[in-house]
């Protein structure tokens, strides 16, 4: 049906012809289009009449592909051809429009259930064109160095040329991936003309999503990051960056690629709002394996979107407060109504208490104390009980944050009501994280850097400081609740820790726990009643398959080294 066209015979019709999208084309006397032009103008003519039909109209769908591989067929079989087009300076823009929107229509009109061979009809765009691409990177420089080009012509090359090359880095030849993405790492700059990210329908943020999804080098991905980020626009809450947050969420959590990626496109959207960089490296431990899944795969906890959301709709002032005056950089891990008020009620002298969390969390079980801590907080708030929460990464910065407590709140006598103490434990210890490089080679860690981010029974029974700020900063009958496994076993660290404090009720586990709820109850002198309700997680689900009610998990309480019913 069609025939082809030597170079000669585009280059006269587009000197000819100096608008080549102008209309009134010259022609030769023929029914068939006799130049590239024509032949481009009549491509994206028929694709457009198919464009609004559904995706999933096989007619349709046809009619796409077969416009596709009825125009690119000529040029395959002649080699250089298109490649040709692309590294003339007067054909270039249109044969990049030619590309895109052959790209666009063909992915997203066409729903490749309907064709028998799918991997064919793309191989048959796909790498064809990812071929010409690669091969004409060097004329898209010359082309982008001039100075001359009409501003709206080089912003409309510039998103074609970023569009295609996005598209491009599906081809499944190496070398042509590699250099089109060192390419676009080298013009990520261009991206600066991209509409904001949350509009969604936009092939710019086709574009920008489809670079920082399939790139595969790290320098590349980090400057278009920053490109995207830095063209998008004001970023104030979690809807301003929709489509940002779609792409962190977006991916396999066991890709261990993607998520150096979400962590990359973290740091430059915390960066552009203003978040403390230390935060960012508080989210960064959090991010790890947390074992194995059914298939044997690894199974990680990924913190940096759900913890950047969260500091987006506390908003960027909040969260550094938060982070600065109590550690606390989880923002996910709270109901975020919960620590605005810890900041309204931050200065007020009334009775409180205090949560302490790990600023680490290994297997995500914090993560799961949301909807119980915003119970218990506010049954608390109705009796003008406050509550501040705080994060620690040792046993010191434990005690540093309770003396700031007393410093901030003491002057009128007001003690600490009641703690709710958190951290993965056994019998003997709680952790709260701080973790430590390896050792150098034939080197050892002292004692006391092993220990240090834990607190062990020693800790709460031998006048150390730990032991010595509780009974300093509490009150002597403040409860305290250990959100720790094991913790409550008989012998452990709650029973021994209760006997330098007669008077004060210490409550933990019997075993490893996740907690439900903690009920809040009120003495007749307003001394508060901690009742947490924990629950065994795998047994439970095995009490459930079953019908049985297998979960004996139990608060043990100790009173004076005693355990109490």
């Amino acid at each position: 049906m069609h025939e082809d066209y030597s170079r000669d015979d585009v280059q006269q019709v587009v000197e000819e012809v100096p608008d080549h999208r102008q209309k009134n084309v010259p022609t030769v006397e023929s029914d068939e289009p006799s130049t590239f032009e024509e032949r481009a103008e009549d491509f994206l003519h028929a694709l457009d009449e198919n464009y609004s039909v559904s995706g999933r109209d096989k007619g349709a769908n046809e009619k796409v592909k077969d416009a596709c591989d009825g125009f690119f067929r000529p040029y395959r079989e002649a080699e250089d051809d298109f490649g040709s087009l692309l590294r003339d300076d007067k054909t270039l823009s249109t044969a990049l429009s030619v590309m895109a929107e052959a790209y666009w229509s063909y992915k997203e009109q066409v729903d490749g259930s309907v064709w028998e061979d799918r991997q064919g009809n793309k191989e048959c765009l796909q790498e064809f064109l990812s071929g010409e691409l690669a091969k004409s990177l060097d004329n898209f420089d010359a082309w982008l160095d001039r100075d001359d080009r009409d501003k709206d012509e080089r912003t409309r090359v510039c998103e074609d040329l970023l569009y295609v090359a996005s598209e491009a880095l599906d081809t499944e030849n190496a070398r042509n991936r590699q250099d089109i993405e060192s390419w676009i790492g080298r013009h990520a700059r261009e991206l600066a003309i991209l509409p904001d990210l949350h509009e969604r329908s936009s092939r710019a943020q086709r574009t920008a999503l489809g670079i920082m999804n399939r790139s595969k080098d790290f320098e590349a991905f980090n400057e278009v990051a920053k490109a995207v980020v830095k063209g998008s626009g004001e970023i104030s809450s979690a809807a301003d960056f929709e489509s940002g947050m779609e792409f962190l969420r977006g991916s396999d959590a066991n890709d261990s690629y993607l998520r150096v990626k979400q962590r990359i496109l973290t740091r430059i959207v915390a960066d552009k709002i203003g978040l403390d960089p230390s935060i960012v490296e508080k989210w960064k431990e959090s991010d790890t394996c947390v074992g194995k899944d059914e298939r044997g795969n690894n199974r990680y906890r990924t913190c940096c979107a759900e913890a950047l959301e969260a500091s987006l709709n506390i908003g960027k002032d909040a969260a550094n407060r938060l982070f600065s005056e109590y550690g606390i950089a989880n923002f996910q891990r709270y109901d975020s109504s919960l620590l605005l008020w810890q900041l309204e009620q931050s200065g007020q002298d009334i009775p409180y208490g205090v949560i302490v969390f790990p600023e680490e969390d290994l297997n995500g079980a914090f993560a799961q104390m949301k909807t119980p801590i915003a119970e218990m907080a506010a049954k608390l708030r109705m009796e003008k009980f406050a509550i501040r929460i705080v994060e620690v990464g040792s046993k010191t910065e434990l005690a540093r944050r309770l003396i700031s407590f007393d410093k901030r709140y003491g002057s009128n006598g007001e003690k600490i009501s009641f703690m709710v103490l958190g951290g993965h434990g056994s019998s003997e210890s709680i952790t709260f994280g701080d973790r430590i490089a390896p050792p150098p080679i034939d080197g050892v860690y002292e004692d006391w850097e092993l220990r240090r981010g834990k607190i062990t029974t020693s800790d709460l029974t031998e006048g150390k400081g730990i032991e010595s700020a509780l009974r300093r900063l509490l009150r002597s009958d403040a409860p305290i609740v250990l959100i720790s496994c094991s913790t409550g076993k008989e012998g452990g660290i709650a029973e021994q820790a209760s006997r330098k404090a007669p008077e004060r009720e210490m409550i933990g586990p019997d075993r490893p726990v996740l907690v439900r709820k903690i009920d809040v109850e009120f003495t007749e002198v307003g001394t508060p009643i901690l009742t947490p309700e924990y629950y065994d997680p795998d047994v439970e689900s095995a009490a459930d398959a079953d019908g049985s009610m297998a979960d004996e998990s139990k608060a043990m309480r100790y009173v004076g080294g005693e355990l109490r019913s």
